[in-house]
């Protein structure tokens, strides 16, 4: 495994199959030759001649990729459909062995179009799964129909691109905007990579809320902040839909927990009475006391909004202090389960907002 995910590192994509035993332990097969559905057949045929029986639902087949950007430390298998809940965690414990602190199952539901090439074809001398040849890999073949995926997360990227030119004026206005704006960049980025077009298109709004905040406060702004009272309504408003947009995403992302927990367990009751109060508590403390305020602050007076705004800067700081001493928001990025970033999200995106209404 450590040799052939060391092509990964290069850009040389293995097939892969991962799945799980009936004893529900995981299971990964590496190939840097054969296509992904040719892999599957022969996972079956060892694990049947290893007396090893296959959970055969759980089976998911495509490639393996290495984060270049994040070192050797990130593995992502990039698989034909959703894996059931229980597999994640199991796979972890086996790419653990050869190097990895982290896995991430993507999906692509073109590669159940790609075609597969006879096995009988194949030579006797070819290297077995999870040996490495010395041959370099076969030439990229033409990219089989997808579904839209694809487009939308390139559609994103470049959104995000040209949200990046637009930051480069507001820190050259303001540096202290530099850590907000580009950890923001930062996670649309990493959003993007993984897969999740729902995700990304959350977090690249969330972005393009903070800059349209920022660019509408540079006019009116004295150079030394100005007072509460003189912030534009629209300026409030557009750091209210950034945090509507957070929150939604932070609830999305518990939701996925809470649902890849249930798949591991069974849908175990017990689990649920435990999980579930866990769980909610964290919503419950990123209330919509915030955006509330803030609707209250648009549609004041300006007499009164400087009141108003520092009301609206004491609820950011108490949510700011939530993310930052609460057990369970801490815990909560280091799942097993499924990979969510919940503290820093909501940390970048309050720092960002308290910003912009000062």
């Amino acid at each position: 495994m450590k040799m052939i995910l060391a092509t990964a590192k290069h850009g040389a994509l293995p097939a892969c199959v991962i799945g799980l035993t009936k004893d529900k332990d995981g299971v990964v097969m590496l190939d840097k030759k054969k296509k992904p559905k040719q892999l599957v057949a022969l996972l079956k045929k060892s694990a049947a001649e290893a007396g090893l029986e296959l959970e055969m639902p759980s089976l998911r087949f495509g490639r393996a990729s290495v984060d270049a950007d994040e070192g050797a430390g990130l593995l992502t298998f990039t698989v034909n459909k959703e894996a059931p809940g229980a597999l994640r965690p199991k796979i972890l414990m086996l790419v653990k062995k050869a190097g990895f602190n982290a896995v991430e199952i993507t999906i692509d539901a073109g590669l159940e179009n790609e075609p597969e090439e006879a096995v009988e074809g194949e030579t006797q001398e070819e290297p077995a799964p999870n040996v490495a040849a010395t041959a370099p890999p076969p030439p990229p073949e033409a990219a089989p129909q997808r579904d839209d995926t694809a487009a939308q997360l390139a559609a994103l990227t470049a959104e995000l691109t040209g949200l990046v030119k637009r930051m480069m004026p507001l820190i050259a206005a303001d540096p202290g905007r530099q850590a907000t704006l580009r950890g923001m960049a930062v996670q649309a980025q990493t959003a993007i990579k993984s897969g999740n077009v729902d995700d990304a298109k959350t977090v690249v709004v969330s972005l393009q809320n903070t800059i349209e905040t920022f660019e509408q406060a540079q006019p009116s702004e004295p150079a030394n902040g100005g007072g509460a009272g003189n912030v534009e309504p629209a300026i409030i408003m557009k750091a209210r839909d950034a945090w509507v947009a957070t929150r939604k995403r932070i609830e999305a992302d518990i939701q996925k927990l809470s649902t890849a927990i249930d798949q591991a367990y069974d849908g175990s009751t017990e689990v649920k009475k435990h999980v579930k109060p866990l769980l909610d508590s964290v919503l419950a403390g990123l209330g919509t006391k915030l955006s509330d305020k803030l609707d209250e602050v648009a549609n004041a007076s300006a007499a009164d909004r400087s009141t108003l705004i520092s009301e609206a800067k004491q609820i950011i700081a108490a949510y700011q202090n939530h993310v930052a001493s609460d057990k369970v928001v801490t815990m909560l990025d280091d799942n097993p389960f499924v990979p969510i970033s919940v503290q820093k999200t909501v940390s970048v995106t309050l720092a960002a907002l308290s910003r912009s209404i000062h």
